[in-house]
Protein backbone atom coordinates (compact mmCIF):
# COMPACT_ATOMS: atom_id res chain seq x y z
CA UNK A 1 0.00 0.00 0.00
CA UNK A 2 1.13 3.24 -0.57
CA UNK A 3 1.37 5.77 2.27
CA UNK A 4 -1.57 7.63 1.41
CA UNK A 5 -3.74 4.53 1.56
CA UNK A 6 -2.08 3.45 5.03
CA UNK A 7 -3.59 6.77 6.50
CA UNK A 8 -6.73 6.81 4.50
CA UNK A 9 -7.02 3.26 6.26
CA UNK A 10 -5.69 4.41 9.38
CA UNK A 11 -8.13 7.64 9.53
CA UNK A 12 -11.54 5.59 8.42
CA UNK A 13 -10.47 2.83 11.51
CA UNK A 14 -9.53 4.93 14.29
CA UNK A 15 -12.43 7.16 13.97
CA UNK A 16 -14.82 4.48 13.43
CA UNK A 17 -13.48 2.79 16.71
CA UNK A 18 -12.76 5.91 19.19
CA UNK A 19 -15.07 8.67 17.84
CA UNK A 20 -13.61 10.73 20.46
CA UNK A 21 -10.09 10.49 20.47
CA UNK A 22 -10.21 11.02 17.15
CA UNK A 23 -11.68 14.57 17.98
CA UNK A 24 -8.47 15.60 19.46
CA UNK A 25 -6.63 14.88 16.53
CA UNK A 26 -5.40 18.41 15.11
CA UNK A 27 -5.67 19.67 11.88
CA UNK A 28 -2.80 18.76 9.30
CA UNK A 29 0.59 20.93 8.72
CA UNK A 30 1.19 23.07 6.03
CA UNK A 31 4.68 22.53 5.57
CA UNK A 32 4.80 26.15 3.49
CA UNK A 33 8.41 26.68 5.29
CA UNK A 34 10.08 23.22 5.58
CA UNK A 35 13.67 25.12 5.62
CA UNK A 36 12.40 26.70 8.73
CA UNK A 37 10.78 23.84 10.32
CA UNK A 38 13.90 21.77 9.37
CA UNK A 39 16.19 24.67 11.69
CA UNK A 40 13.72 24.00 14.99
CA UNK A 41 13.64 20.36 14.77
CA UNK A 42 17.28 20.68 14.32
CA UNK A 43 17.33 18.28 11.61
CA UNK A 44 18.83 18.14 7.94
CA UNK A 45 15.77 17.51 6.15
CA UNK A 46 12.15 15.55 6.82
CA UNK A 47 11.36 12.33 5.81
CA UNK A 48 8.36 12.05 3.09
CA UNK A 49 6.62 9.98 5.19
CA UNK A 50 6.60 12.37 8.14
CA UNK A 51 5.96 15.19 5.90
CA UNK A 52 2.43 12.82 4.39
CA UNK A 53 1.45 11.85 8.23
CA UNK A 54 1.81 15.35 9.43
CA UNK A 55 -0.22 16.52 6.06
CA UNK A 56 -3.24 14.36 7.34
CA UNK A 57 -2.95 15.22 10.96
CA UNK A 58 -0.93 17.63 13.06
CA UNK A 59 -0.83 15.60 16.62
CA UNK A 60 -3.15 15.12 19.44
CA UNK A 61 -4.37 18.25 21.03
CA UNK A 62 -2.78 18.76 24.61
CA UNK A 63 -5.55 19.04 27.25
CA UNK A 64 -4.62 20.68 30.29
CA UNK A 65 -7.17 18.51 32.53
CA UNK A 66 -6.13 14.97 31.19
CA UNK A 67 -7.69 12.37 29.49
CA UNK A 68 -10.30 9.57 31.01
CA UNK A 69 -10.24 6.41 29.06
CA UNK A 70 -13.22 5.74 27.32
CA UNK A 71 -12.40 2.21 27.95
CA UNK A 72 -12.13 2.12 31.85
CA UNK A 73 -13.88 3.60 34.59
CA UNK A 74 -11.33 5.59 36.03
CA UNK A 75 -8.56 5.32 34.13
CA UNK A 76 -6.97 8.86 33.30
CA UNK A 77 -3.97 9.70 31.25
CA UNK A 78 -1.81 12.28 31.44
CA UNK A 79 -1.82 13.22 28.06
CA UNK A 80 -4.43 12.07 25.42
CA UNK A 81 -3.06 8.34 24.34
CA UNK A 82 -3.04 7.80 20.71
CA UNK A 83 -3.58 3.48 21.69
CA UNK A 84 -2.78 2.66 25.25
CA UNK A 85 -0.27 5.00 26.34
CA UNK A 86 1.60 7.28 23.47
CA UNK A 87 0.44 10.77 22.49
CA UNK A 88 0.89 11.56 19.19
CA UNK A 89 3.13 14.54 19.22
CA UNK A 90 2.48 17.83 17.10
CA UNK A 91 5.12 19.54 15.61
CA UNK A 92 5.18 21.98 18.39
CA UNK A 93 5.24 20.06 20.91
CA UNK A 94 8.19 18.30 18.91
CA UNK A 95 9.94 21.44 18.50
CA UNK A 96 9.67 22.26 22.35
CA UNK A 97 10.76 18.47 23.34
CA UNK A 98 13.76 18.93 20.77
CA UNK A 99 15.05 22.25 22.58
CA UNK A 100 14.54 20.47 25.61
CA UNK A 101 16.51 17.50 25.45
CA UNK A 102 18.98 19.41 23.66
CA UNK A 103 19.70 21.01 26.95
CA UNK A 104 19.33 18.20 28.68
CA UNK A 105 22.72 16.58 26.66
CA UNK A 106 24.40 19.77 27.21
CA UNK A 107 24.37 19.29 30.66
CA UNK A 108 25.00 15.53 30.61
CA UNK A 109 28.01 16.08 28.23
CA UNK A 110 29.39 18.86 30.88
CA UNK A 111 29.01 16.28 33.77
CA UNK A 112 30.53 13.25 31.25
CA UNK A 113 27.46 11.60 31.14
CA UNK A 114 25.32 9.85 28.36
CA UNK A 115 22.43 11.12 27.21
CA UNK A 116 20.11 8.91 25.21
CA UNK A 117 19.27 12.55 22.90
CA UNK A 118 21.02 12.08 19.66
CA UNK A 119 21.22 14.69 16.79
CA UNK A 120 18.61 13.57 14.23
CA UNK A 121 16.14 12.74 16.07
CA UNK A 122 12.15 14.29 16.09
CA UNK A 123 9.73 12.85 18.78
CA UNK A 124 6.85 11.30 17.33
CA UNK A 125 5.32 9.93 20.57
CA UNK A 126 5.26 10.68 24.15
CA UNK A 127 4.54 7.49 26.21
CA UNK A 128 3.20 9.90 29.53
CA UNK A 129 6.19 11.03 30.80
CA UNK A 130 8.49 7.98 31.00
CA UNK A 131 9.70 7.49 27.16
CA UNK A 132 9.62 8.88 23.60
CA UNK A 133 8.78 7.21 20.10
CA UNK A 134 11.00 8.88 17.63
CA UNK A 135 11.64 8.92 13.54
CA UNK A 136 15.68 8.78 13.34
CA UNK A 137 16.32 10.79 10.67
CA UNK A 138 19.90 9.66 10.62
CA UNK A 139 19.57 6.21 10.58
CA UNK A 140 21.70 5.38 14.10
CA UNK A 141 23.08 1.56 15.28
CA UNK A 142 23.82 0.96 11.12
CA UNK A 143 19.74 1.10 10.63
CA UNK A 144 17.80 2.84 8.22
CA UNK A 145 17.15 6.86 8.29
CA UNK A 146 13.53 6.57 9.38
CA UNK A 147 13.43 4.32 11.44
CA UNK A 148 11.18 4.48 14.64
CA UNK A 149 13.27 3.94 17.92
CA UNK A 150 11.64 3.72 21.61
CA UNK A 151 13.85 4.89 24.89
CA UNK A 152 12.30 4.92 28.51
CA UNK A 153 14.29 7.57 29.78
CA UNK A 154 14.01 6.85 33.35
CA UNK A 155 15.80 3.64 33.38
CA UNK A 156 19.18 2.80 31.74
CA UNK A 157 18.01 -0.46 29.55
CA UNK A 158 18.58 1.77 26.21
CA UNK A 159 17.28 2.00 23.06
CA UNK A 160 14.93 -0.36 20.89
CA UNK A 161 14.53 -0.58 17.10
CA UNK A 162 10.28 -0.72 17.11
CA UNK A 163 10.01 -0.34 13.33
CA UNK A 164 11.40 0.28 9.92
CA UNK A 165 9.63 3.07 9.14
CA UNK A 166 6.43 5.66 9.55
CA UNK A 167 4.64 3.46 6.69
CA UNK A 168 5.38 -0.21 9.16
CA UNK A 169 4.10 1.64 12.25
CA UNK A 170 1.02 2.61 10.33
CA UNK A 171 0.54 -0.97 8.74
CA UNK A 172 1.45 -2.42 12.07
CA UNK A 173 -1.28 -0.18 14.00
CA UNK A 174 -4.04 -0.97 10.97
CA UNK A 175 -3.56 -4.80 11.70
CA UNK A 176 -4.02 -4.29 15.38
CA UNK A 177 -7.19 -2.57 14.97
CA UNK A 178 -8.52 -4.53 12.41
CA UNK A 179 -7.96 -7.55 15.06
CA UNK A 180 -9.57 -5.23 18.02
CA UNK A 181 -6.00 -5.25 19.86
CA UNK A 182 -4.78 -1.65 19.38
CA UNK A 183 -6.15 -0.11 22.12
CA UNK A 184 -6.44 -2.36 24.83
CA UNK A 185 -4.80 -5.72 25.09
CA UNK A 186 -5.78 -7.49 28.52
CA UNK A 187 -5.85 -11.04 28.18
CA UNK A 188 -3.37 -13.39 27.50
CA UNK A 189 -5.00 -13.90 24.12
CA UNK A 190 -4.50 -10.86 23.06
CA UNK A 191 -1.23 -9.92 24.00
CA UNK A 192 0.01 -13.21 21.98
CA UNK A 193 -2.20 -11.34 19.27
CA UNK A 194 -0.09 -8.27 19.48
CA UNK A 195 3.41 -9.23 19.91
CA UNK A 196 2.50 -12.00 16.63
CA UNK A 197 0.93 -9.15 14.91
CA UNK A 198 4.20 -6.80 15.62
CA UNK A 199 6.70 -9.57 15.44
CA UNK A 200 5.41 -10.71 11.32
CA UNK A 201 5.15 -7.20 10.14
CA UNK A 202 8.56 -5.63 11.76
CA UNK A 203 10.88 -9.00 13.01
CA UNK A 204 12.48 -9.08 9.32
CA UNK A 205 13.80 -5.62 9.49
CA UNK A 206 13.83 -5.30 13.93
CA UNK A 207 15.40 -8.77 14.54
CA UNK A 208 18.77 -8.26 13.37
CA UNK A 209 19.55 -5.86 15.97
CA UNK A 210 20.80 -5.93 19.60
CA UNK A 211 17.81 -5.33 22.29
CA UNK A 212 17.95 -3.29 23.83
CA UNK A 213 20.94 -0.99 22.02
CA UNK A 214 23.21 0.08 24.51
CA UNK A 215 23.00 3.81 25.72
CA UNK A 216 25.65 5.81 24.44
Amino acid sequence: MTMLQLIQNFDRLYQEQVPLRYATLQPGHDFVAVDELCARLQVDSLPEEYIALYRWKNGQQDLPDGWVSEFEEDAWYESVPLDDTGHFVSIESAISLVRLWREIKAGKAAANQPCYWKEGFIPLLEEQAYGLVVVDTRGYFGGKAGQLLYFDYKCADGYTVVHESIARWLETNIALLERGVFFRAESIKDIQTRVRIGAKLNGKYTKRFQNPLPLE
